[in-house]
């Protein structure tokens, strides 16, 4: 256990966030995470946020962010801080500045922000990704090859990257945390009283639609054969427009009947969701958003709701098997046979009539109090700033780039190796036997030991990079 120390040094916390408060919803509970943690070891913190804007504005507003400028000004101001941490869309705000005694450490709560400022950027010190899985898809890019000069595009990055332990809130915030959204609609409730079992996917915009329709079309069907309660899906309301035109789309099903399975909410506080989740039988995660870490799922089985996934993201790592997280994911689903959902309807069907669901989500509720709690996060953050001072880092290794091996990218989730169906947490495909044939002459190879006459494809190596299909490994 760290033990708190007296404050002798300066950390700057520039960060954006996506409401009006900076330790605002899961992202903002993150970073406030990390500044308790890093006042517990001894840094006063400073934070700077870029606002979002709700109110209207005037097209000069729009067109000069005198906003962005006044606060970059602000940081200006203050002394040079002993660290200055970016989460990954910070580096938008400032870039990074390079002073004796001082060091820059970029935190991702995912990829999508400013890519161009983060591969080989040698002003950043130390990266920190929020799961082992983000870890190994952020190395892979730092890994992307220069055949012809024999070397990487990020040989300081790849040297400094590391993944920490996240908290989940839940585990601090039981009643949930403050943030922005509804309370629970009544008809949740009434429809529990009506007779209904419930389920939740309210994950905006990250549902994958198809999943949603024929889980619920075939799990109703075994309810109605077997004489069980009936199944309804708690969605999020800006879903339901797609989901209409979707099953509206389909051919030879109910479409009206389908459709009322399902029971649109606005975006909720998450009080409310934890109140949902109690409330719900099972949740379903079969999204087409790759999560970087997966809180909701994880809080989802502390409620005593196992969550049914096609794994994407991080989703696949989050808890070992029959821990309350079940992965399950066919071609067939990923590519238009949607018949291939009527297993996961038997198996949530199963669980639903049986004591499995109350037994893997009290195995996976003590993992989950083991291994994603603030004391751990606290230790990891502990480490990695050990690892900053110590001069450890070793930033100047040399990479034997003849001796990086091929693998599958850590984008992949399953690969058809006989039809080249690729399904993928970036975009799946299907290969052509050109492609697919190459792939499987590379995976597992050393670079060195590449087939000479590959030599004149280096082109049609880089695109399975490009495509995230390969990767190199130290």
């Amino acid at each position: 256990m760290v033990n708190e120390v007296v404050m002798t040094k300066t950390a700057h916390f520039i960060f954006r966030v996506d409401t009006n408060k900076p330790f605002h919803k899961s992202s903002g509970i993150i970073n406030d995470y990390w500044k308790n943690a890093l006042s517990k070891f001894g840094y006063k913190l400073i934070s700077f946020h870029q606002r979002r804007v709700t109110e209207s504005i005037l097209p000069g507003q729009r067109l000069i962010p005198l906003e962005i400028y006044s606060l970059i000004h602000k940081i200006s101001l203050e002394n040079i801080p002993d660290i200055t941490f970016y989460d990954d869309h910070g580096l938008a705000i400032k870039t990074p500045l390079k002073r004796d005694n001082h060091k820059n450490i970029l935190f991702f709560h995912g990829l999508r922000g400013n890519p161009g400022s983060v591969l080989a950027n040698p002003l950043i010190d130390f990266y920190c990704c929020n799961s082992n899985y983000l870890k190994n898809v952020l190395s892979s890019f730092m890994l992307f090859p220069n055949f012809e000069k024999k070397s990487i595009i990020d040989a300081h990055g790849i040297n400094s990257i590391t993944s920490i332990t996240l908290p989940v809130p839940m585990i601090d915030f039981p009643n949930g945390y403050e943030n922005e959204g509804a309370d629970l609609p009544s008809i949740i409730h009434r429809t529990i009283i009506n007779g209904y079992i419930i389920g939740h996917s309210i994950q905006r915009d990250k549902p994958v639609l198809s999943a949603l329709v024929f889980i619920l079309k075939y799990l109703n069907e075994l309810c109605e054969n077997n004489g069980t309660k009936k199944v309804k899906l708690v969605i999020r309301d800006n879903v339901l427009t797609p989901l209409k035109k979707f099953i509206y789309q389909q051919k030879n099903i109910n479409r009206e009947k389908i459709l009322d399975y399902f029971i649109p909410v606005p975006l909720m506080n998450n009080s409310a969701t934890t109140e949902l989740m109690e409330s719900s039988s099972f949740g379903l995660c079969y999204n087409c958003y790759p999560e970087s870490f997966g809180i909701y799922p994880l809080e989802s089985v502390m409620l005593n709701s196992p969550i049914y996934t096609n794994g994407i993201g991080n989703n696949r790592y989050l808890l070992p098997s029959g821990h309350g997280i079940d992965v399950f994911e066919t071609k067939g689903m990923e590519f238009g046979n949607f018949k291939e959902y009527e297993k996961v309807a038997e198996k949530i069907f199963h669980d639903l009539h049986s004591n499995q669901k109350a037994n893997n989500c009290e195995k996976g509720l003590e993992y989950i109090r083991k291994t994603y709690n603030k004391a751990q996060f606290e230790e990891s953050v502990f480490s990695m700033l050990d690892l900053l001072y110590s001069e450890k880092i070793p930033y100047n290794e040399k990479i034997n780039f003849d001796d990086l091996t091929f693998y599958l990218s850590p984008l992949v989730r399953n690969i058809d190796t006989k039809t080249g169906h690729v399904i993928s947490d970036y975009k799946s495909i299907i290969l052509s036997r050109e492609e697919l044939d190459l792939l499987i002459l590379l995976v597992g190879k050393k670079i060195k030991d590449m087939d000479n006459s590959l030599t004149n494809k280096l082109g049609n190596v880089y695109s399975l990079f490009y495509k995230g299909i390969i990767a190199l490994n130290k």
